[in-house]
């Protein structure tokens, strides 16, 4: 759930905001907040993972790669917009875009989560721990998010590598 609560927050933020500092603090509070609730989730038995996962190093450890990529994302995506709209930033009042995002990503991960426990709750709501993964492995859905998330990280930082070689390649002679 953090991987696709992580990657919707990035966007929201980047696409508002168009600075990397700024998309990062806005990406912040919606994320963890979402991440206290997955957490409570699966520790109470409402996961498919057994609910001593949460008391593992392993699942904090994942986390905390997830918040990496999040905020790589965040960050990347931010720099490459602001690239294409250089004036953004001087013309837009910082706080307003501050409260803008974070209302976004706010009602962003409130969908998310209704639609993640209420709406699909057989499918994220196992209802017994006979049902939980035996080994506590994620849930796939959980795979594609970091897959989504990382990938998308790669393909931003490979597409800002390319821009910043090609803006200071020097000038070829014509002749």
């Amino acid at each position: 759930m953090t991987p696709f609560a992580g990657f919707i927050c990035a966007v929201i933020a980047a696409m508002l905001l168009k600075q990397p500092r700024s998309a990062v603090i806005a990406v912040l509070p919606a994320w963890l907040a979402v991440l206290a609730f997955q957490t409570w989730g699966i520790g109470s038995g409402r996961g498919v993972s057994p609910p001593s996962t949460v008391h593992q190093a392993g699942y904090w450890v994942v986390q905390v790669g997830i918040l990496a990529f999040t905020v790589g994302v965040a960050t990347q995506l931010a720099s490459v917009l602001a690239a294409r709209d250089p004036g953004f930033a001087a013309s837009t009042d910082l706080r307003r875009q501050y409260a803008r995002a974070i209302v976004a990503n706010v009602i962003a991960c409130a969908v998310f989560l209704y639609l993640a426990f209420f709406a699909f709750r057989s499918t994220f709501d196992p209802g017994s721990v006979a049902h939980h993964s035996a080994q506590g492995s994620p849930p796939i859905a959980g795979m594609i998010g970091i897959l989504v998330l990382v990938g998308s990280c790669a393909g931003l930082a490979i597409m800002r590598f390319v821009r910043r070689r090609g803006s200071t390649a020097p000038a070829q002679a014509i002749g």
